[in-house]
């Protein structure tokens, strides 16, 4: 039970208080609708924008290079997934940085780009990646740093890969062909 009395004289505030019960739940009514609203738009972006996954691999050093090899020629076949934007997964290394201690150890990086959040997700809960993490990697790794990132809209265009690929024929057009 509430110990305020509701028919109690607060004065000049109690009558502040009292005038602006509507405009206060006029306010609560559009924070919610904001909210409501901003969830929407969080929802839509979900589903909109391109992201790109970056993934650096570092081994143990005990970690023979067949193995390596036979990590990097598994992980590529990620690109197959329908979950990768335009078969768009990229798996580079060693490091040609130079200085190379600038690399700080990472042997490998894999960069894949995604239609949207939700294909990444959908990625990482393939069982196709599932296999390769758990056979190749977690096991053997020393070090992993994963980071993504939303394309920001007004870069989205750069991320446009299908408009490389020609609609009719399937011949991938170079950059001064055009579109088709």
């Amino acid at each position: 039970m509430n110990s305020w009395p509701q028919n109690r004289d607060l004065g000049d505030r109690g009558r502040f208080q009292a005038s602006t019960r509507s405009t206060n739940r006029h306010t609560k009514s559009s924070l919610i609708e904001k909210s409501a609203s901003t969830n929407w738009y969080n929802t839509t972006q979900y589903f909109k924008m391109t992201i790109v996954h970056v993934v650096l691999f570092k081994f143990l050093p005990t970690v023979t290079q067949e193995h390596k090899d036979t990590f990097v020629r598994e992980l590529k076949k990620l690109k197959t997934l329908s979950c990768v934007k335009d078969g768009r997964l990229i798996v580079g290394g060693p490091s040609v940085t130079d200085p190379i201690e600038r690399s700080k150890g990472f042997e490998y990086c894999l960069v894949s780009y995604h239609q949207n959040r939700a294909a990444l997700d959908a990625y990482q809960a393939s069982k196709e990646h599932h296999w390769v993490t758990s056979t190749y990697m977690f096991p053997f790794k020393e070090d992993l740093c994963r980071f993504d990132f939303d394309v920001a809209p007004e870069d989205e265009y750069i991320c446009d890969f299908g408009s490389l690929i020609s609609k009719t024929t399937g011949i991938v057009n170079s950059a001064s062909d055009g579109v088709s």
